[in-house]
Order: structure tokens, then sequence, then C-alpha cells
């Protein structure tokens, strides 16, 4: 990522949103840093394509993987709480049922992810014991 002259490199997960700001992206990461950066919503959205990024306003994605909550409001709208006391961001009622169904995909994934290191541990504590 580009900030003014000096090229940082970021983790994708370490991104907690990306919000617009007129000709200007701000990128706030999950240590609570921002960041301007000159990108469009366009680009954004095809660079953090894929599960872990879910759009929720025009104007906002935010890593479904950092919200610790999510608020239901009137009319259908709801606001994303993060963990670490960061202001709840709204969700708008025409992005909701992509924010939900890419908490639910997350959930699953992590889910299978968790089970498969189980099974990872499981199967290194046999072949411990089956070489003893």
């Amino acid at each position: 990522m580009k900030i003014g002259p000096v090229t940082r490199l970021l983790r994708v997960d370490e991104i907690r949103s990306v919000n617009s700001c007129e000709n200007y992206t701000e990128v706030t990461l999950k240590a609570g840093e921002h960041f301007l950066v000159r990108r469009t919503m366009q680009q954004w959205g095809e660079t953090l394509r894929g599960v872990q990024f879910a759009r929720v306003h025009r104007n906002l994605i935010v890593n479904v993987a950092h919200i610790e909550r999510v608020e239901r409001g009137s009319a259908e709208t709801a606001r994303v709480h993060f963990a670490g006391g960061s202001p709840a961001l709204d969700v708008s009622r025409r992005h909701a049922p992509e924010l939900r169904a890419k908490l639910r995909l997350w959930e699953t994934e992590r889910s299978q992810r968790a089970a498969a290191e189980q099974a990872g541990q499981d199967n290194s504590r046999h072949s411990q014991q089956d070489s003893a």
C-alpha cells in the first residue's frame, strides 16, 4: 500500500476497514492505525474480494474477521462493532444481506479450519504414541 512517498506492505488480515474519503480512502488497521490512500473503493473491492471482506455501505468495506458483534437497527439496518472499542459502523439496508452471508461463510470456514487443525493434532499424537 502506497502512503505518500512510502510503500508499506500489509497483510490483508491486518485491515479492519476501508472507508471512502473523497478522492482518497481511509484504511483502518486492527491495531487502530489510520492511513489515507489514493485508491478508489472499486479498486479496494477488487483487491479485497473474497470471504473475509464485505461491503456494508456504499462507502465502506469491513473485514468480517474483526467484527465482534452486529447490532440490528431499525428499518433493516445494522451496526457492526469491532473488538477493542473502536466506534461502531453503519450497515446499509441494501448491503445487510451481503454482510450476513459473508459472516455465515466466515464462520463455516473458521469452524472447518479449527476442525482440520484439531484432526492434525490428533493424528500427530497418535503417530507419536505408535512410535513409542
